[in-house]
């Protein structure tokens, strides 16, 4: 993630979010979880990756294709290249006790 935009400085567990909002003092109500399968070259697109480092990210997923390395589930279908993008989402609210 630091190579497709180095603003990026960590990636979190989701423990660490959940943590990280209760120790803000919310309550959590609700975790879901969604999967997207994303085609590679899209997503990069989308977010406006600088052309070298796309091509680098490009390198490193097809570089783990066969062990996953990269741990996305990346897969070749044809010329492209897909992987699951994953979404948790949590819906939380601050106690009345603690407005």
């Amino acid at each position: 993630e630091e190579r497709r935009n180095p603003s990026h400085i960590s990636a979190y567990s989701d423990a660490q979010y959940i943590s990280f909002i209760e120790e803000a003092g919310f309550a959590i109500e609700t975790v879901k979880e969604t999967t997207y399968i994303r085609r590679l070259d899209t997503w990069l697109s989308e977010l406006a990756t600088d052309p070298a480092d796309a091509a680098k990210v490009h390198e490193m997923v097809e570089a783990s294709l066969e062990t996953d390395a990269a741990g996305i589930n990346a897969k070749r279908q044809g010329d492209d290249i897909f992987f699951s993008q994953r979404f948790l989402y949590l819906r939380s609210v601050k106690p009345a006790d603690q407005e």
